[in-house]
This record gives C-alpha cells, structure tokens and sequence, in this order.
C-alpha cells in the first residue's frame, strides 16, 4: 500500500500473503493469485502417502494442467468456444475443490481454492 498508494486500482499478481489482500481492501486494485505457488501445493499434495488424498491432488493437477493447455491455444480457437471450455475447466477445478478429506493441507488447499477463486480466475 506505501508503494503503490491509494490511487493505485491496477492487478497485483502476488503469492497467498495475508497482506496483499489488505492492499485490495484499502485500494480499487485487483489480485490475481500465483497458479505456480498453487500447483506447487497441489504437487505437494499429488505425492502424498494416502491413496484417496493423494488422487484427489492428482486429479486437480490434471484439471490444471488442462488449462494451461487451453490458454496456450486461445489463437487457434474461436473466442465463445474457448470461453466455453474455459468455463467447463474452471467449473472443473472448483468441483474438485470439494474435498472433505481428514489431510490438512488438503482441507486448507480447498478452501481457499473455494474461497478465493475469483483471485484465481
């Protein structure tokens, strides 16, 4: 907030750091929150000795992973068609986030994709 000040109403990409949504509250700016610090956790999470929770990160890695790939294909795509994939993904990806497993990282790694979605997306 120092830096940029109260003017400031631009996007801040920027790590899950509690501070950076007192920048949005005191400010018109817009976060958009790191996908790699969260495929990281969910890498975390995909390599984990529980069958079931391990799978579940699996399968949200591959939901990810998905869309990065349609975004790498916006250009060969008509604009309403890859919106409606886009869509589909991010639908996909926030389904998935409903776990309700007993591993802790993977009860916060949920919620906050919950939670925090339209700072993802």
């Amino acid at each position: 907030h120092e830096m940029l000040g109260d003017a400031f109403s631009g996007i801040v990409s920027c790590d899950f750091y509690s501070a950076y949504k007192k920048l949005e509250s005191q400010t018109a700016a817009k976060l958009q929150l790191c996908w790699a610090h969260l495929i990281r956790e969910i890498k975390y999470v995909a390599e984990k000795p529980d069958k079931r929770t391990a799978k579940w990160g699996v399968n949200l890695l591959d939901a990810v992973q998905e869309m990065f790939h349609l975004i790498l294909r916006k250009d060969e795509l008509l604009l309403q068609n890859w919106l409606r994939k886009m869509f589909a993904i991010k639908e996909n990806i926030l389904q998935l986030s409903n776990y309700y497993g007993h591993d802790n990282d993977v009860c916060k790694l949920s919620n906050r994709l919950r939670d925090w979605s339209a700072e993802y997306f």
